[in-house]
Parts: structure tokens; C-alpha cells; sequence
């Protein structure tokens, strides 16, 4: 189960005036939802609930300095969690990062893994999708997650969702991607779209 979100009000949100216009969307998406975020030590920083903090997008080990750590204290940070190749006092723990930026089907190794994807792509299609189309439609989708992982799913998890697919909506740095069966809809991802490089 997650933690719960740190809920702040929008003049929480703390932030540089020398970020990058992808720090400020993301900024934007964050306060739409109440999540404390900051930008430091180069990354921007989002919290995952219980003052633990998160780079957003993780996209190669981090290195901090004792000031970068001493900034992020200051801005509410108790713990954080990222990828790092520093083999400093730290308790481990995994992300998985794929550097290679044309990443796609051909660079699936495994044969079988290729096969059943293969069989899969048969009986379904893939496309960008309006974020509407979620909010409307993805209930069910989120419902059953929920129950198969044993979780509530309340009403107040619904309206979380659909908030978060509104942001997400609004906002140039995310776009939607179902998966669809006999024209249903079957999946969803929601994508975190960075045009430069962290």
C-alpha cells in the first residue's frame, strides 16, 4: 500500500525562479494535486508522502553534495530515494533506468518474452489517447486494479484518479496511451514526456 500523499496549500509549493519551463509544468501539475515538490541539486523533487521525495523523471544516477542535502532539509525533505552510482553510506535499493533511447520491441532480448507480445499485439491495439477518454472510462479499470492487489477502492480513491488524469490532461509534459480489446478499453498508461534530457 502507498503512503499517503502530503497534502500542502499552493503557497507550499516551493520552487526556484531559475527552473527550467519542464520544473514549472511539472510544478504545476503537482500543486494541482496538493503534492509538495521543490527543485535541487539539478532534479526536480516531488513527495511520495511522510516527507519522502522522489527526482521526477528519474533518468540517470543522481549524485548529491552535503549542500544539496542540507537544501532539500530546508524544503521538507526527510528522505530520499533515488538512483545513485555513489557508493556512499546509503541503504540500497533499485531503479531501473533503460538508457538506450530507441528502446523499443527489437531490443527485447528474450525470445518467448517477444512471442507472447507478439500474441498479445494480435488481440489488441495501442494508441494516444485524450485524457477525457480516462476520466470517463478508466473507473472500472482503476476499480479492479484495486481489487486484485486486495485494496479499497473508495469513492475519494475514484476522485483522486480522475484529479490526477485532470492535471495530467492539462498539462504539455504528460499524454495517455490505452490498450484496447474489441474497440474496449483494456488498459492505460499515463506518460511522463521530457524533451530534455535531466
Amino acid at each position: 500500500m502507498h503512503p499517503p500523499q502530503e497534502r500542502v496549500s499552493m503557497t507550499q509549493v516551493l520552487l526556484n525562479t531559475d527552473e527550467s519551463v519542464e520544473d514549472k509544468h511539472l510544478a504545476d501539475f503537482f500543486r494541482c494535486q496538493g503534492v509538495r515538490c521543490f527543485a535541487a541539486g539539478g532534479f526536480f523533487w516531488r513527495s511520495v508522502g511522510l516527507r519522502l521525495f522522489t527526482p521526477v523523471p528519474s533518468v540517470r544516477p543522481i549524485s548529491l553534495s552535503s549542500q544539496d542535502l542540507r537544501s532539500m532539509w530546508k524544503q521538507g525533505a526527510l528522505f530520499v530515494h533515488f538512483s545513485s552510482v555513489d557508493n556512499g553510506n546509503s541503504f540500497p535499493g533499485y531503479i531501473w533506468l533503460v538508457e538506450d533511447k530507441n528502446y523499443g520491441f527489437e531490443s527485447i532480448k528474450s525470445r518467448n518474452s517477444r512471442r507472447v507480445i507478439s500474441r498479445a499485439f494480435k488481440h489488441c491495439t495501442v494508441e494516444n489517447i485524450p485524457f477525457q477518454l480516462l476520466i470517463e472510462n478508466g473507473a472500472p479499470l482503476i476499480q479492479d486494479t484495486y481489487h486484485r492487489q486486495g485494496r479499497n477502492c473508495k469513492d475519494s480513491v475514484l476522485e483522486r484518479h480522475r484529479n490526477y488524469l485532470r492535471a495530467a490532461g492539462s498539462n504539455p509534459l504528460f499524454e495517455a496511451w490505452g490498450a484496447f480489446v474489441s474497440n474496449e478499453l483494456a488498459a492505460f498508461k499515463v506518460e511522463l514526456i521530457c524533451g530534455t534530457p535531466y
